[in-house]
């Protein structure tokens, strides 16, 4: 990555010798820039999701309020500043939504599951039954506005806790949008649930999600199959034999 960036930087130079005159040819055009390293994205396993789940004391109010912000990130696929601007207004349990504004100032409305719906109104109902429609739904540790920079303590201060050392906000993301393609739903599907202007990200989402149920299908070995067929025929064998 900081490769690409330097050989970026260098052919940059080299277009404003070219053009101020400095060099007859811009040969650091000739640069090539080095090929990004693809890997396949991460996600939560199972029992990940479960110990993550265990590690938050949900009879108290930020363990309550850490369990809400870590089931919208891998239930809902919502980043860290969705998830710290939300208003108590944005939350609509007839229609079982949630209103989550993006990058950019824009606004969307996500479909919510009953599980992050009965946290959401629990802790409304315990700790914020006075306040306004448009005051923030979560509070930090002083009463005060969530921020972003919190959510990233509260997963910095997962990782010691559950021993999960690659957890943030953004793998949870990752692991919603692969489940939620592992469920059959469409690769637009997907765009449309992480409100994404490009589909790029979805196709690698689709890819991923293929690639884990191929694994859970396990191998198809032919070499199984000819010992497994070579151990009949000894098996008729000694049969015959007898």
């Amino acid at each position: 990555m900081y490769q690409k960036q330097y050989a970026r930087a260098l052919r940059s130079f080299g277009n404003w010798l070219y053009r101020e005159h400095y060099i007859k040819e811009n040969i650091l055009d000739l640069i090539k820039l080095p090929k990004a390293q693809k890997n396949d994205k991460e996600i939560l396993t199972v029992t990940e999701i479960e110990s993550v789940f265990d590690s938050f004391d949900r009879k108290s109010e930020l363990g309550l309020r850490d369990a809400i912000i870590f089931a919208l990130s891998v239930d809902s696929g919502i980043r860290e500043g969705g998830i710290a601007n939300l208003t108590i207004s944005d939350v609509d349990f007839t229609a079982k939504t949630l209103k989550v504004r993006l990058k950019g100032g824009d606004t969307t409305a996500l479909p919510l599951g009953k599980t992050v719906l009965y946290m959401i109104k629990e802790y409304i109902i315990k700790y914020r039954s006075c306040a306004a429609d448009d005051e923030p739904l979560l509070l930090n540790k002083y009463s005060e506005p969530l921020t972003e920079n919190a959510i990233k303590k509260m997963f910095t201060a997962l990782k010691e806790k559950t021993g999960i050392k690659r957890i943030n906000c953004h793998l949870g993301r990752h692991t919603f949008a692969t489940n939620y393609c592992r469920a059959g739903h469409t690769e637009h599907e997907v765009q449309l649930a992480l409100a994404q202007r490009s589909g790029t990200a979805a196709k690698e989402y689709v890819h991923l999600a293929e690639r884990i149920t191929l694994i859970e299908k396990g191998a198809h070995s032919y070499l199984d199959k000819m010992n497994s067929n070579n151990k009949k025929k000894d098996v008729g064998s000694e049969v015959r034999l007898r």
